[in-house]
């Protein structure tokens, strides 16, 4: 779990608190902290080139944090959670947060546990976050579709043939922990929407995107209902995958036309 610094410039010399944006970037389940941003050489600058008006902030820096999934940390999410706190409590002025799926859930619970970095957090931006279950199975048809061909799969595989899917797969799944988190009805989950809304974190000016395509011609991943937080922060359609939602490289992707505008509304 670290935080990476991706724009290069500068000590912080005599500039005052005030005048420094930090914009960190948080991703979601068996995300990666560069690969899921798309971020490439210069995807930093081009960022901060397209952040125009904001004269009051002389020095604007990119990070980007990173974690595992693959093994649960003891303590689970607010371990997660603190040592992110960790690290932005050293970080000299104003933050943003942008957070893709699972990131946005770490980033609530960090403001929840934290009150200290509510004073100098602006907003918080997520995209593909599931604020509520993912599947609501009474009324999803989405979800039920894809138990049923699961069901169907499973089925036609028999027992070997699912004990040598499951083999290959061991590499590439994450923690059990973070999937009965977000698949199952979690009050762990609940809480920490409710805590949020509740809280004095609820000064903190959000914004919500979600996907409106299927996620392997299945389904979309977190549903618009899941995506929305409350009438604060219903959700805005994106046209795109989940996970296509958040490619800063791609500039037809939801993150590159909403990003700079929403960090403007949020900073003026």
């Amino acid at each position: 779990m670290k935080l990476i610094k991706l724009t290069k410039n500068h000590q912080y010399d005599d500039i005052h608190n005030n005048q420094i944006l930090n914009i960190i970037f948080i991703h979601g389940l068996q995300g990666d902290s560069c690969k899921t941003w798309g971020i490439q050489n210069n995807t930093s600058e081009s960022l901060i080139a397209r952040l125009y008006n904001l004269e009051k902030y002389t020095r604007i820096n990119i990070y980007t944090y990173g974690y595992s999934t693959k093994d649960a940390p003891e303590g689970g999410i607010d371990t997660i959670s603190e040592n992110l706190y960790s690290n932005l409590s050293k970080l000299k002025g104003k933050h943003i947060i942008v957070a893709h799926s699972l990131g946005g859930i770490i980033t609530k619970n960090t403001l929840n546990l934290n009150s200290k970095l509510i004073d100098s957090t602006i907003g918080v931006i997520f995209y593909g976050t599931p604020h509520q279950h993912p599947f609501d199975y009474a009324t999803n048809y989405e979800a039920l579709i894809i138990l049923l061909i699961c069901s169907i799969f499973l089925i036609k595989l028999g027992f070997l043939g699912l004990i040598f899917i499951f083999l290959l797969s061991i590499p590439f799944l994450p923690s059990l922990y973070f999937i009965k988190l977000l698949l199952f009805k979690s009050k762990k989950l609940e809480n920490i929407t409710t805590d949020f809304l509740f809280s004095p974190a609820k000064k903190i000016r959000i914004k919500c995107f979600y996907e409106t395509k299927f996620s392997f011609y299945i389904s979309k991943i977190v549903s618009p209902k899941a995506a929305s937080m409350n009438k604060k922060c219903e959700g805005e359609a994106c046209n795109s995958t989940h996970i296509s939602l958040t490619k800063l490289s791609n500039l037809n992707s939801c993150i590159y036309k909403t990003l700079p505008s929403t960090i403007i509304d949020f900073c003026n």
